[in-house]
């Protein structure tokens, strides 16, 4: 009777420990991800959540308005509608680079306006786990903090997570 009590316990424990083992992995390959676009304003890398983008384009005609603030290239024609064009590497403090070619334009979704923002090259759209991104309390004293999200790794160089509606509302406000 004892060797049955022995061996019903030994089977209630590896029971046990098998469904902790089996479990525990799922659990610990659950983690929550956003889509992330990283890309390259001058030499420095950049990243911007994907809801806030509605499509990446190369860079078409930009017709120039000559009354307009210095960060607004110009505006363009997408599919029938009127878009304005914003260069905001003044506003990031960096200067372009020259590769013609490798620039595209992000247009920009669900913010209070739309905009397309000229970027210099992008590098892939990304699934970013949100625990390896590290907020930031003082992200750069060339970024105002409000304008960023935090700091990750990737490809074993440093990206910067731009808040990208605190960015376009403050270069609304400069722009009048």
């Amino acid at each position: 009777m004892k060797h049955i009590a022995d061996l019903e316990q030994t089977l209630h424990e590896l029971r046990t420990s098998f469904d902790e083992n089996l479990t525990r992995p799922l659990q610990q390959t659950i983690s929550e991800t956003r889509k992330m676009m990283v890309g390259q304003f001058g030499r420095e890398k950049y990243a911007i959540d994907l809801h806030y983008i509605q499509e990446i384009i190369k860079v078409p005609h930009v017709t120039r308005i000559p009354t307009a603030p210095v960060i607004i290239e110009g505006i363009i024609n997408l599919s029938g509608e009127i878009v304005s064009v914003s260069k905001i590497h003044s506003i990031l403090r960096v200067s372009p680079l020259n590769d013609e070619d490798s620039k595209r334009i992000v247009i920009t979704k669900n913010l209070r306006f739309q905009t397309g923002l000229i970027i210099d090259m992008v590098h892939g759209i990304l699934d970013i786990e949100v625990d390896s991104i590290r907020r930031t309390s003082q992200a750069s004293h060339t970024l105002k903090n409000d304008w960023v999200d935090g700091t990750l790794f990737w490809n074993n160089e440093l990206v910067i997570l731009l808040n990208l509606p605190n960015l376009l509302e403050s270069q609304e406000a400069q722009t009048g």
